[in-house]
């Protein structure tokens, strides 16, 4: 998306910048008054250039054209969610844990402080060092009730902190208003269920009736697929952060998405739209068999739960066939009855 905005940016800006520069050398060129003694005038050197700058207009109108009909290609459009939800996932869930993380989600509260929204909006971030800062520096734990891309209206509660510990609770709900900044739509920059709603969005669309494409639909699960396994390869995010590493006690405490809870919520939904197609349903089997290979026992339990619900679906539906049901029931039983290897 960045970089088609860029090379769309670069031609507009050639384009505008073409047609500014002949407007001031056409100004410039004149034919002449013989009764003053002032003869015609035309600078040969701009007027060259002009054809350059024509000429180079003519190969930006082509190579645009190309782009933008390649670049709505469901295989371009896949390939760039896919390399989106894949960054985002390097940016939120490192290969290590930050050293001030900490299992423990408690905090000791005397007198519990319900900071709330003062306008509506999509969370679009959170900085979580400046939170961290605030709370050492007001000498309360700050305990969040949100995450990013949670929606929030006003006087809707949005943290907890302990009143008791504050001199100013008024001036204190104020600067942790500043640090959760809210925008009319949702970002990828710290959302990573927006990066995989976006996939499955794309599923869903060509499973509806108006559009009806299975393949697009098994090509963005494929895509998903991809996500969701780097995705359950990394550690889950612990929810408590300390002041300074070695501390147990945190003075921060978010709301962590691990990778079970996110691969559940994306087969929920993709599960009532491909019910009616075989060929998506085994895509996604596939989605659950290569999440089964992954040393990660809440991701397993998570892949169970799941397929259990498909079969459950798959032997309720009343216009598949006999011949479908029985191959993706077979195909579940097996998954079922496999030792995962967390287990193993």
């Amino acid at each position: 998306a960045a970089g088609q905005l860029a090379n769309t940016q670069v031609v507009l800006g050639t384009y505008g910048a073409t047609f500014v520069y002949c407007l001031m050398i056409l100004r410039r060129i004149h034919s002449g008054d013989e009764e003053i003694g002032v003869g015609p005038f035309v600078p040969q050197l701009a007027v060259n250039f002009t054809l350059v700058l024509a000429l180079i207009c003519v190969a930006l109108l082509i190579y645009f054209i190309h782009h933008i009909a390649t670049s709505i290609e469901i295989s371009s459009l896949t390939d760039t969610v896919r390399d989106d939800l894949v960054h985002t996932i390097d940016r939120l869930y490192p290969r290590e844990r930050d050293e001030r993380a900490v299992r423990s989600a408690k905090v000791p509260m005397n007198e519990t402080l319900r900071v709330r929204a003062t306008r509506a909006g999509f969370v679009a971030a959170i900085y979580y060092s400046s939170l961290r800062q605030l709370a050492v520096s007001s000498g309360t734990p700050i305990v969040l009730l949100l995450s990013p891309g949670d929606h929030v209206v006003p006087g809707m509660p949005i943290a907890l902190a302990d009143g008791m510990r504050l001199k100013d609770p008024d001036d204190f709900a104020q600067s942790l208003c500043k640090l959760i900044e809210l925008r009319h739509t949702r970002t990828p920059e710290q959302d990573i269920r927006y990066s995989l709603r976006r996939i499955i969005e794309m599923a869903v669309r060509a499973m509806s009736p108006s559009t009806n494409d299975p393949y697009t639909a098994v090509q963005a699960i494929h895509e998903l697929t991809t996500g969701l396994h780097e995705l359950s390869r990394r550690p889950d995010p612990w929810p408590g952060e300390v002041a300074e590493p070695g501390d147990v006690v945190p003075v921060l405490v978010r709301v962590p998405h691990t990778a079970a809870s996110l691969v559940g919520e994306s087969v929920d939904q993709l599960r009532p739209w491909i019910i009616d197609s075989p060929l998506a349903l085994h895509a996604v089997i596939d989605l659950c068999d290569v999440l089964l290979h992954v040393n990660n026992a809440e991701v397993s339990e998570e892949v169970h739960r799941q397929l259990r619900a498909l079969a459950e679906q798959v032997q309720n539906h009343p216009r598949m066939t006999t011949w479908d049901k029985e191959r993706l029931l077979a195909r579940i039983a097996v998954l079922l009855a496999r030792e995962s290897p967390a287990d193993a």
